[in-house]
């Protein structure tokens, strides 16, 4: 499955790491207290981050007797499904749309709410 990133996104590569810069083929990533230059690498090459409870957490995600939901004006949460995956729900109606990484609950959030979802390694 090939991976839309965008900058802002984190990835995992090879711990997280927050796209600067997007390109044809490749990607520049950072990291906080970074002082030298970005790494660079091939889209194919680079890991998403897998959506799990925890990375829910460090997005300020909070745990519900429905999932995983959190507390804005937007009313985005999350259900999880029999097979483990993370079903979004918006204003309390389903998306029918499953989410298996962190860069694509960016771009959705984002998308909802013109705002960057906040995430804290």
């Amino acid at each position: 499955m090939e991976h839309k990133f965008t900058i802002g996104n984190w990835v995992n590569e090879p711990f997280p790491m927050q796209v600067v810069s997007v390109f044809q083929d490749e990607i520049y990533c950072n990291f906080e207290g970074n002082e030298g230059d970005v790494f660079e690498f091939k889209n194919e090459d680079v890991k998403p981050i897998q959506l799990t409870p925890e990375v829910l957490e460090k997005c300020g995600f909070k745990k519900d007797r429905n999932g995983y939901s959190l507390d804005d004006m937007y009313n985005l949460s999350f259900a999880i499904t029999k097979n483990g995956d993370f079903l979004a729900c918006f204003l309390d109606r389903s998306l029918d749309l499953i989410i298996h990484h962190l860069h694509q609950l960016q771009n959705l959030y984002f998308a909802l709410t013109g705002e960057e979802l906040i995430y804290k390694p």
